[in-house]
């Protein structure tokens, strides 16, 4: 790896902004966030630490969460995370929300905002993006976030969290104020370590300052990279093909044999084997159509072989009033709708394929057995419901296996990500990687802005 690390520079007494990706999979339910997945946030916690340990003059976190697209979105807000960060390093993490911005810094919207938002019974403004958590009332205007109250406890081992960088449309857009933007890190922070993986593949404006490192994930991630260059089985899922063609295409020259999964397996079946999914087909998947047809040449240009389920577990609806069940649903007109579950080998258009089938599973999971190299990116069928699981559970405990029998096993992307830690134990795997279309960019070869403006060293 030729980028520098927080490990070759001097962090002591120096003002620290590290950028992380805690884009993390949650449900929001009575205002209030419920955590499904912790594994990006867990695997900053070592950089995070050294860091600490260094004892720097300032460190503050910022991350971006959901697409807010430049407005404040409550549900968006990260100030569910704090409590999260203490439990993890015992230590007390203040949260700096968007303090006031000068007015060609503001994005219209997230101006309105601001401007017609109701002062409280106490006279304080209930808009996060005008007070700090602490009401501290002391103002700077030539800052986007209020770390004053915060920054004279950081040598004590606190740690500033910044509220959702995506309530700016500069972190990641082009725009009249994207110069003030940059100059804000520029000017308030000396060092900026990077840890966020998943947005390398995009413009990330907040990495400005002068000195820019990567984290101790960061280096792991692209150290990952290297087993990547060759290896035996692609478990490849999602629901377009042509969302990863260019992956597809590049990615053959790397491996041997290649399994189809998700809902982009349907579209390279009906290339193959048109009888077999007796459905019609849109626009949309007359295009994935083509580039299914793209990626077949070029396996077949590279010797590589793709396999494709041979049977599925489909879902449909029947109306069975004599025999409900406790998968009956009310349905139009007060009729009872029941969902039924069937495995075959033929779907017919009332179907709806939600998993793959047994014997497909078992073809897998034998050339699973057979890899000494795996890489996983997307679940093989509809995993969250319990009923189509099935195939994504046999998976993950199959690819456990390969680490202990002294292979190696990779896997990327959020949802397949989510399902590793639903039916297994990530330590069971060779590396679990934080990005997800960032990984499929750097595999690629595509243009990488974040990584770039990472100094060599």
């Amino acid at each position: 790896m030729n980028k520098k690390t927080l490990e070759d520079i001097q962090l002591t007494n120096k003002r620290i902004f590290l950028r992380v990706d805690y884009n993390i999979p949650t449900t929001y339910i009575n205002n209030t966030h419920q955590i499904q997945d912790t594994y990006r946030i867990i695997s900053t916690i070592p950089t995070i630490k050294y860091i600490l340990c260094r004892n720097p003059k300032l460190l503050v976190i910022g991350t971006h969460f959901g697409r807010p697209k430049g407005n404040f979105k409550k549900e968006l807000s990260l100030n569910f995370l704090p409590p999260f960060l203490e439990q993890l390093l015992h230590l007390q993490v203040e949260f700096s929300q968007l303090s006031e911005l000068e007015n060609k810094l503001m994005d219209e919207k997230l101006d309105k905002n601001i401007t017609e938002n109701k002062i409280d019974n106490e006279g304080k403004s209930n808009n996060a993006l005008e007070r700090n958590v602490n009401d501290d009332n002391e103002s700077d205007n030539e800052d986007l976030y209020k770390t004053k109250s915060c920054s004279s406890r950081a040598n004590n081992n606190r740690i500033i969290l910044l509220e959702n960088l995506r309530f700016y449309m500069s972190e990641e857009n082009e725009g009249e104020n994207l110069e003030e933007y940059r100059k804000y890190f520029t000017k308030n922070f000396d060092i900026t370590v990077v840890d966020a993986f998943g947005v390398l593949h995009r413009k990330v404006n907040s990495i400005q300052t002068p000195t820019r490192v990567c984290g101790l994930l960061l280096k792991k991630e692209l150290e990952m990279l290297e087993y990547l260059k060759n290896f035996d089985l692609l478990i490849i899922g999602g629901s377009k093909v042509t969302d990863k063609v260019v992956f597809l295409k590049n990615i053959m020259k790397k491996c041997k044999k290649v399994y189809v999964v998700g809902k982009m397996c349907y579209v390279f079946i009906k290339v193959l084997s048109s009888n077999i999914i007796n459905t019609n087909t849109s626009s949309e998947e007359e295009k994935d159509i083509l580039s299914a047809k793209e990626v077949l040449q070029v396996a077949d240009k590279f010797s590589v072989k793709v396999y494709l389920p041979k049977d599925f577990l489909v879902k449909e609806k029947k109306c069975r009033d004599s025999e409900c069940s406790s998968n009956c649903k009310e349905g139009i007109d007060n009729k009872k709708e029941c969902i039924s579950y069937q495995y075959v080998e033929r779907i017919e258009p009332e179907q709806q394929g939600v998993d793959i089938g047994m014997k497909s599973i078992d073809e897998l999971c034998g050339l699973i057995r057979t890899s000494k190299s795996v890489f996983w990116n997307g679940p093989v069928g509809i995993y969250e419901e319990k009923k189509s699981s099935f195939g994504t559970e046999r998976v993950v405990k199959e690819m456990e296996k390969i680490k202990e029998s002294g292979g190696v096993s990779i896997v990327g992307g959020g949802d397949t990500v989510c399902a590793v830690g639903m039916f297994g134990d990530k330590e069971n795997f060779s590396y679990v990687s934080t990005g997800g279309g960032a990984l499929l960019k750097c595999l690629e070869g595509s243009e990488m802005p974040g990584l770039n403006s990472i100094e060599d060293k």
